[in-house]
């Protein structure tokens, strides 16, 4: 049974804190067009005060630094971040305080040298990296973050011929339909610690050399693949040491049996979220008769729940359901929240989901961080 709430309170609730928090919008713009506040993108994020929105209209941009303050970059399309000629990071997120969210929105990143492109290090706050393509002018691209308390990213995939990597050190992270990998043969993925969630998203290092590494090695941790993920690698998909969690509905292209990894096979939710323009819109799947309930808050605290592997990551005091009931054969419990008020542009808001089932007991859904445009 599908069920679609819209919760108006939810909407009171976040316009609440959206006045309470008014965000400056700026207006980013290499051509220096009409209402142009910063040609240069690495300026801006370096003046601009916490909390602003930084619209970035079409054109190439230098490496920009955002460090301890809460931004949004939300880009047009043709926005493009080059990796400097030294091969540092293209985009640098550094030192967020707990209470501080950034969000870079639609942003292509290329690369001259295969080097760090994004780096996250030392940061509190919560991150969303939601972009389409991850643009490359070489054949690979890397994506590391350090010491980071929440991070996720979204519909991020490299461009055509290029390979994208993820490094994640002492990190909890999220992929949420994202594409990492290629025709390489080295490690896509390389998790130290922390934990790393992949939703609906693949990992892939399938060059048939004798020397290929899996696409995924743990050193420590724990890797959750939940809905539709896919691990696939020429002769092993997860190596290394740590704690494997496997939904049903995973592909992988090879058991799990390195002598370092515990593996287990549980039945598990993945929540996706859309901005469509008009509306807000989440998605859970669950198996077959689960009762779900989907909540919608600003980012909050990682708590973990007793008894739950999985962890909560939204805000308790500004909490609220949008949408409840059973799963179908094949048929999600989806939540759809009407969005019209421009004064909340660029913000961010934190989906979680829970679900019961009597022989499973209560379970977790991933978190997904939704930015409203």
């Amino acid at each position: 049974m599908l069920t679609t709430v819209i919760h108006w309170h939810f909407v009171a609730a976040i316009v609440s804190v959206a006045f309470a928090l008014p965000a400056q919008t700026f207006v980013v713009d290499a051509n220096n067009g009409p209402g142009t506040d910063y040609t240069s993108l690495a300026a801006a994020t370096a003046a601009v005060p916490s909390g602003s929105v930084l619209r970035i209209r079409a054109g190439t941009y230098t490496p920009c630094t955002i460090d301890a303050k809460s931004l949004t970059l939300l880009a047009d399309a043709g926005v493009v971040v080059a990796q400097g000629a030294s091969g540092g990071p293209a985009i640098d997120i550094t030192n967020l305080a707990a209470a501080q969210v950034v969000v870079i929105d639609d942003v292509r990143v290329a690369a001259s040298q295969s080097t760090e492109a994004v780096r996250c290090i030392g940061c509190q706050g919560a991150i969303l990296i939601d972009s389409p393509l991850m643009a490359s002018v070489s054949s690979e691209l890397l994506v590391r973050a350090v010491q980071c308390d929440r991070l996720v990213l979204r519909d991020v995939v490299p461009a055509v011929f290029a390979n994208l990597r993820l490094t994640v050190d002492g990190c909890h992270t999220v992929l949420e339909r994202c594409l990492f990998g290629g025709a390489q043969i080295t490690t896509t993925i390389l998790q130290q610690g922390g934990r790393l969630d992949l939703v609906d998203s693949t990992a892939s290092a399938q060059f048939p050399l004798p020397t290929v590494q899996p696409p995924v090695v743990l050193n420590g941790g724990e890797l959750h693949l939940r809905g539709s993920a896919i691990v696939r690698g020429a002769y092993a998909a997860v190596g290394g040491s740590g704690a494997v969690f496997l939904d049903a509905g995973v592909t992988i292209s090879h058991p799990v049996t390195a002598p370092g990894l515990t593996v287990t096979t549980q039945a598990t939710s993945s929540l996706r979220t859309t901005f469509t323009g008009s509306h807000a819109e989440a998605v859970l799947q669950a198996p077959n008769g689960w009762f779900g309930a989907i909540a919608v808050s600003v980012a909050g605290p990682r708590v973990q729940v007793p008894g739950i592997v999985s962890e909560v990551w939204l805000d308790g005091a500004a909490l609220q359901f949008v949408a409840q009931g059973l799963t179908g054969p094949g048929v999600p419990i989806q939540a759809t929240v009407p969005w019209t008020l421009g004064v909340l542009v660029g913000y961010p808001s934190m989906w979680q989901a829970v679900t019961f089932d009597a022989a499973d007991g209560l379970r977790v859904s991933n978190p997904s961080l939704l930015v409203l445009r």
